[in-house]
């Protein structure tokens, strides 16, 4: 899906906290794949010198659909990156958990036996 249009950027305008505002259609067929697992990325638009563009990149895959007129905070590249790594940490992390846990099991399973067994 790399450098594919799913849809149509409004004009950008900021909120009186100062963040920009950018509405987004998206087209019918794309919808399912716009969920809470995706990030929003404002940036320089490879193809419109001195423009901007809004990135769409997914965290995870699956999620659940955003619904219509759903606000959405943009990130940027860096914040997607610590997040990325962050997620994939905590896989990570369960996988050490349950090694652990497995060694711990087998550990008491040993201790059940009768001398001289293994």
């Amino acid at each position: 899906m790399e450098k594919q249009a799913i849809g149509s950027v409004g004009n950008f305008a900021k909120d009186p906290k100062g963040r920009a505002i950018v509405p987004l259609q998206i087209q019918s067929e794309f919808r399912q794949i716009v969920t809470d697992q995706s990030r929003f990325l404002i940036q320089a638009d490879p193809f419109l010198p001195e423009s901007q563009s809004v990135k769409m990149v997914q965290l995870a895959s699956g999620g659940i659909p955003l619904p219509d007129g759903a606000v959405v905070e943009g990130s940027t590249t860096f914040s997607f990156m610590v997040e990325m790594g962050s997620h994939e940490l905590q896989s990570w992390s369960k996988i050490f958990q349950d090694t652990l846990d497995d060694l711990v099991k087998s550990r008491h399973s040993g201790e059940n036996r009768s001398p001289g067994y293994l």
